[in-house]
C-alpha cells in the first residue's frame, strides 16, 4: 500500500507461528531484536485482488538501533493521534482497537 500508513510485520513463512513471524520481519525492517508482550483481535480485510489477514502484537525492543530497511519512514505517535494518518484500510480495525484501550 504506497504512501499509507500500516504497522511493521509481513508474511509468514511456511513453520512459522505468527509470534516467530513478527520477530523475523522486525529484525529484517527494521534491524531490532523485539519481545512480544501482548495481543490484539487478528482482522481479515478483502482489497480487490487479494485478501489478508493481520495478527497484531504488542512488542517491546530489546536490542539495537531501528534502522529503516524497507520503509521511506516511521513514526512514534500518541494512540490519541492515530485517526490523523492515512491508514491502509486493513489497518484501520487494529487502530480503532488501540484507541479504545485503556
Amino acid at each position: 500500500m504506497p504512501l499509507k500508513w500500516e504497522f511493521p510485520g509481513g508474511k509468514i513463512e511456511v513453520g512459522e507461528s505468527p509470534e516467530e513471524g513478527l520477530i523475523r520481519e522486525i529484525q529484517e525492517e527494521l534491524n531490532v531484536q523485539i519481545e512480544i508482550v501482548g495481543s490484539l483481535t487478528p482482522t481479515n480485510h478483502d482489497y480487490d485482488k487479494f485478501q489478508i489477514r493481520l495478527v497484531p502484537f504488542f512488542v517491546r525492543i530489546k536490542s539495537g538501533s531501528i534502522t529503516l530497511n524497507e520503509h521511506k519512514k516511521m513514526l512514534w505517535i500518541k494512540k490519541s493521534n492515530l485517526e490523523v494518518l492515512d491508514w491502509a484500510e486493513a489497518d484501520i480495525p487494529i487502530v480503532k482497537e488501540i484507541q479504545n484501550l485503556i
